[in-house]
């Protein structure tokens, strides 16, 4: 479930600049959406790693590299993405 929630963290990120590389748009330039990405980790962070919270919902503890997995999907992912919009512009130009 960890590795959905980090996935589509970065999915919104990417989303922000559609049109653009993720590196024109800033991700800051939505304190909305980097407040929301903080609080939704922090809630994923402590029903697994604070032992009534993890009880009330049933989880088990996990290596904390678990969150760091999903990142080689997300690089790969965000690089194809932009690869992609970059070959629509230039067949738009034409």
């Amino acid at each position: 479930m960890i590795v959905l929630v980090v996935v589509e963290m970065f999915n919104a990120l990417n989303n922000l600049s559609e049109n653009q590389l993720l590196f024109v748009i800033p991700p800051w330039s939505n304190l909305w959406l980097v407040a929301s990405i903080i609080l939704t980790m922090l809630f994923h962070i402590l029903i697994l790693y604070v032992h009534p919270l993890f009880v009330l919902f049933s989880v088990s503890c996990f290596p904390f590299s678990f969150f760091l997995f999903p990142f080689s999907f997300i690089l790969f992912t965000i690089s194809l993405e932009k690869y992609f919009t970059h070959c629509h512009e230039a067949l738009v130009e034409r």
